[in-house]
């Protein structure tokens, strides 16, 4: 990743949370592997190692609100609600319109504001990096419902105003809660202990290559 990143690549990663094939929280705990990497950047192997193996819940919080801009420099996680594994429809139980190996959506909405893969070129393209990207759920080939996803740990909020359905009705917003003493996390980003494992098992495999296929 770091010759990836060096190179001006851009990574945009999602994960249904209903996805009952691959676990969803397996996305979050690389994140935050990734913020941490960027804490420890150029730091002695066995020092690297070290701290690794002495993190915490809540230092791994709090290197990721410290650390999360710089990561989404080139990285950023959409977590899709109720959506399942893909482009299965059957599981899903909120909109999973998405494109990028979801279901695509309509051609109407096949662009860098609707479509994963448009916003991805624009991001590339043209420096854009997606603030939020919009998914639909189609019936019937009409467009029902509407929604924004959010660049992880952001979150789709409720303006209090408007259609459910309809995307204009929420904004992106951080998490809310959470004090810097809570052992959990801070700000409102918990960190559960699957987490900190998933974090771990990535920091420690930071040097595996895959080939060239």
């Amino acid at each position: 990743l770091s010759a990836f990143r060096a190179r001006g690549g851009k990574l945009i990663q999602y994960h249904g949370w209903n996805d009952s094939v691959v676990p969803p929280d397996g996305s979050i705990g690389y994140f935050h592997a990734l913020t941490q990497f960027e804490r420890l950047r150029g730091t002695a192997d066995h020092a690297f190692d070290r701290q690794v193996a002495g993190l915490t819940r809540g230092a791994l919080a709090r290197t990721s609100l410290e650390y999360g801009d710089r990561v989404r420099e080139f990285h950023r996680l959409f977590m899709l609600p109720g959506m399942s594994h893909c482009a299965a429809a059957t599981g899903s139980t909120g909109p999973n319109r998405f494109g990028g190996g979801t279901v695509e959506p309509p051609a109407a909405l096949r662009n860098a504001d609707s479509h994963v893969v448009s916003s991805m070129i624009r991001w590339v393209e043209q420096g854009v990096a997606p603030q939020q990207i919009v998914i639909s759920e189609v019936n019937a080939g009409v467009v029902t419902r509407q929604r924004p996803v959010c660049p992880f740990p952001q979150q789709a909020v409720y303006k209090g105003t408007g259609s459910p359905d309809s995307a204009s009705s929420f904004e992106c917003k951080a998490p809310k809660g959470g004090v810097k003493s809570d052992p959990y996390g801070t700000h409102g980003l918990y960190v559960e202990e699957g987490d900190l494992l998933h974090a771990r098992r990535a920091l420690e495999q930071r040097k595996l290559l895959l080939p060239n296929r």
